[in-house]
């Protein structure tokens, strides 16, 4: 049985990420006044990841009362920002719409929480994916991300290795995303589900120390076997692939599954 071991997508914290706060690199010096905003609405949305495009200008995080800056955004290049709050401030008649988000780094730290106006916000990760490991495909902005992130990031050289085994099969994060929860009812048919293979990325369930290129040998033994040889594979053009793996194990909940799946979406 697996344990849970950090807070998933439907808490506060990204993969891995650990909510210990960290402190600012340079320490926004502000002090609170009365405010001229007055907050007009706020409302739970669902939960999602955001980033800013790096800039030079300083873009700030405010308190929930508009009175006071938090900290200067350029000080976090590489943040991701989660959000489940969505405030509409009123100045002057004019309304404005910011989201009450925590800065998650590549370090494991997290900033403070607050608010930033929703124009610098750009839906999905972080795209320096080189300094980020083991995020969830679900809130990648798009499949092509996605497959960025598997190219780059120091955590996934095995699932890049294991989708060179699909050559003609497209990668799709929200399969992907489903195969963690196995749930394809939904959104596919014709699923193909490869446990003999699958085993392999969870290092929970198979605890043998092999080295990465030992494990990729092992799912191509099991495709093999289970009547996917590289012929067979390269026929999969009308598929989807969905595909997980967890360098730290550590890190997966409970009911999430790593591994690998084939499906053709439903429209």
């Amino acid at each position: 049985m697996k344990f849970l071991k950090y807070l998933t997508i439907s808490g506060l914290a990204v993969t891995g990420l650990a909510i210990t706060s960290i402190g600012n690199p340079a320490t926004v010096q502000a002090k609170t006044s009365k405010s001229a905003y007055k907050i007009a609405n706020k409302a739970s949305i669902k939960e999602t990841y955001f980033h800013i495009p790096t800039s030079k200008k300083n873009i700030y995080m405010w308190n929930s009362n508009h009175t006071k800056k938090l900290l200067n955004v350029k000080d976090y290049p590489n943040a991701n920002w989660y959000s489940y709050r969505k405030y509409t401030l009123s100045k002057n008649n004019k309304k404005s719409v910011y989201y009450q988000v925590t800065g998650h780094n590549p370090n494991r730290h997290t900033t403070e929480t607050g608010l930033i106006w929703h124009g610098y916000l750009k839906t999905g990760y972080n795209k320096n994916w080189k300094v980020w490991n083991d995020l969830q495909p679900g809130q990648f902005a798009n499949d092509q991300d996605y497959y960025d992130y598997i190219q780059q990031s120091p955590s996934q050289k095995f699932t890049k290795a294991v989708l060179k085994l699909f050559p003609n099969t497209q990668l799709s994060k929200e399969l992907s995303s489903d195969l963690i929860y196995e749930y394809y009812e939904k959104d596919w048919t014709d699923v193909i589900k490869l446990p003999g293979a699958s085993k392999y990325f969870d290092k929970m369930l198979f605890k043998d120390k092999v080295t990465e290129t030992q494990r990729l040998e092992l799912v191509k033994q099991a495709l093999d076997k289970a009547g996917y040889d590289q012929t067979k594979r390269d026929s999969l053009s009308d598929y989807k692939i969905g595909v997980f793996y967890s360098k730290y194990p550590d890190w997966l909940a409970i009911d999430q599954y790593p591994g690998i799946v084939l499906a053709k979406p439903k429209n």
